[in-house]
């Protein structure tokens, strides 16, 4: 069914709905299971904005798709330091490469020491000391 000359009505009915919320749930994106409903991926918006219900129903299918997507990568250091994953696996992994990033000889100037001197830093040829210069204001 067409409506003028347009695109062609997409059908979003209860059952299209249904499917679309179980493959978000699952992990899919949301273009992808928009496209396998057969409906635009704007459509699905635009029906949670005008229907509380299934505002609330894709609102929780978002949620467990992403945990679903979280769940299915792999444990290492991405997943302690960015998903926040403090299994044991997660935390031996960034430990580990911590310490590989870090230097491996004790002579490694740290962050703490003190800064240089003035008259011995790469560009103390440009900070003169103008005080043997006599002042000429003064004449």
């Amino acid at each position: 069914m067409t409506r003028g000359r347009g695109r062609p009505v997409a059908v979003f009915d209860d059952t299209a709905r249904e499917r679309f919320l179980a493959e978000v749930a699952a992990g899919m994106k949301l273009g992808d299971a928009a496209q396998l409903v057969g409906v635009t991926p704007t459509l699905p918006s635009y029906h949670a904005r005008k229907d509380k219900d299934f505002a609330q129903a894709f609102a929780d299918a978002k949620a467990r798709g992403k945990a679903a997507r979280d769940a299915a990568k792999d444990h290492g250091e991405y997943r302690y330091n960015v998903l926040g994953g403090r299994c044991d696996i997660c935390r031996a992994a960034a430990t580990a490469a911590r310490a590989a990033r870090r230097p491996a000889n004790d002579n490694a100037p740290s962050t703490n020491d003190p800064p240089t001197p003035a008259g011995s830093s790469p560009t103390a040829f440009s900070l003169r000391d103008f005080s043997s210069v006599p002042d000429r204001r003064a004449a």
